[in-house]
C-alpha cells in the first residue's frame, strides 16, 4: 500500500475530503516519524509496535526499527 491509497481509504472509512484526509495522515505519519527518531517505542493497536533497537554505540551506533504484528484473537484461537 502507499501513501496515496492510505488516504483514499481515509477517505471512505472517515468521511473526510480528500485534503482533509491528506493532512491527517501526514500528520500522524510525522508524529509517529518523531516519536521512532527520539528513540521511542510506537504502540498502534489493532496493527502492533513499532521497537526501536540502538546497536553498538558512539558513531559506531545504528538504529533499527523492528515491527511486532498482533494477531488477531479470533486467529490465535484457530491456531491453537
Amino acid at each position: 500500500m502507499k501513501k496515496k491509497d492510505l488516504v483514499e481509504r481515509v477517505v471512505e472509512r472517515a468521511g473526510l475530503r480528500k485534503g482533509e484526509a491528506r493532512k491527517a495522515v501526514d500528520a500522524a505519519l510525522a508524529v509517529i516519524r518523531e516519536t521512532l527518531e527520539s528513540g521511542t517505542d510506537v504502540t498502534l493497536p489493532p496493527l502492533g509496535r513499532i521497537k526501536v533497537k540502538t546497536r553498538g554505540e558512539g558513531a559506531e551506533a545504528t538504529t533499527h526499527y523492528k515491527l511486532v504484528l498482533t494477531r488477531e484473537k479470533e486467529e490465535e484461537a484457530e491456531q491453537a
